[in-house]
């Protein structure tokens, strides 16, 4: 009984062991392989060819890329507002024809991969340089989303 007390009083102690092995450079503060390792900057993604490769070459790293937007794209979107059913039935086939769906996936994926994309909307006869007016857009001007990766759109990094 009195034994039982004693232990419960203990305090508990943090121990390092001291163990050191010169020969085979093997313990506390024994230089050894891994005392010089360290992590350097590895700016991959600025490496454009080494990603495309990587991607191309590696069905883990080209899964790993594709399987969100892959999922995200797959069934499109279900429209619920009131619109007419004739309505909804050819804004669908636009988004089909147009392949908005694609474009989109597209973009997804070259985010992923690239560290950055824009999906650019295309508009027949609107100068990408000047605000969008929405009066200017008429009827079967809208071309569909063109997807530019980030080499793209600003391919040096200085």
């Amino acid at each position: 009984m009195a034994r039982n007390k004693q232990a419960s009083r203990r305090t508990v102690q943090a121990t390092a062991d001291g163990y050191e092995n010169f020969v085979a450079r093997v313990g506390m503060q024994t230089p050894n392989q891994h005392s010089a390792s360290t992590y350097r900057a590895n700016f991959t993604s600025r490496n454009r060819m080494l990603v495309e490769w990587s991607y191309r070459s590696s069905w883990l790293i080209g899964e790993a890329v594709d399987a969100i937007p892959d999922d995200m794209t797959r069934k499109g979107i279900r429209i619920t507002s009131e619109i007419d059913a004739k309505d909804r039935g050819t804004l669908e086939a636009q988004l089909d024809q147009l392949q908005i769906w694609d474009a989109l996936n597209d973009v997804l994926k070259w985010s992923r991969l690239y560290g950055g994309a824009v999906g650019f909307i295309m508009i027949e006869g609107q100068a990408p340089m000047t605000p969008l007016r929405l009066e200017t857009i008429g009827e079967g001007k809208f071309k569909g989303i063109l997807p530019l990766d980030r080499w793209m759109i600003n391919p040096v990094l200085t």
